[in-house]
């Protein structure tokens, strides 16, 4: 057997170089932009928020202009809890176009560059009552809070303009002494009878940024 190879018909291996082994890249966050993107998608797509969406279309008069001021977001950048309610906003902005300005003191320039992709202003802190309709975006703040708000707000046709989202008022009045309301809270303690109150379901998969959350408007027919 002849031990010479045809050149024309050999194989050509090339030379084996070892792949180079590439560090993973540990604890990258996709940015907020993307963050923000998902969990609006997802939130908008649960069952939910489309039984939230039917309280809102029942409680909010969508024929009329109004304006959304968002008071104690938190930062949406630093936690998960305030960047599904930051997407709970942007969502209920879908409905209608509307002025909506928001305002916390611990926004951070990363928060602050995501509003500007939405075209949100980050206002100045509270200072004026509602001279219209106006929402209040304030799930979980502290009851001062509302407080101030509703003392701003403390006129009946203010009042009659405001509908607020956050925490359920009347759990202030059942849970604190009286004495305590009167001194720290005496705007919460004197509306509460006559606000029309409709609690959002629980939710399972974000059970920590709603709960004790509803929509709240003075009763028709209720004297301020």
């Amino acid at each position: 057997m002849s031990s010479n190879i045809d050149s024309e018909t050999s194989i050509q291996y090339a030379e084996f170089s070892p792949p180079v082994l590439r560090k993973k890249r540990k604890g990258v966050r996709p940015s907020l932009s993307t963050l923000v993107d998902q969990c609006r998608k997802s939130l908008k797509e649960s069952e939910w928020y489309k039984q939230c969406e039917e309280i809102l279309l029942e409680s909010i008069p969508f024929d009329r202009p109004f304006e959304i001021i968002c008071l104690g977001l938190g930062s949406p950048s630093s936690s998960a809890i305030s960047r599904v309610q930051y997407c709970f906003l942007l969502n209920l902005c879908d409905h209608k176009p509307v002025k909506v300005s928001l305002y916390d003191p611990v926004f951070t320039e990363e928060d602050c560059g995501l509003f500007e992709e939405h075209e949100l202003p980050v206002s100045p802190a509270l200072t004026n009552g509602a001279a219209h309709l106006t929402v209040y975006f304030m799930p979980h703040c502290d009851m001062e809070l509302y407080e101030q708000v509703l003392k701003v707000n403390g006129c009946e046709q203010r009042i009659r303009n405001l509908v607020l989202i956050g925490n359920r008022l009347e759990d202030y009045v059942e849970n604190k002494p009286t004495r305590e309301l009167q001194l720290n809270a005496p705007h919460i303690l004197s509306i509460v009878t006559t606000l029309t109150s409709k609690p959002l379901p629980l939710s399972e998969a974000w059970p920590a940024a709603f709960n004790n959350t509803a929509v709240q408007f003075l009763s028709v027919g209720a004297d301020s």
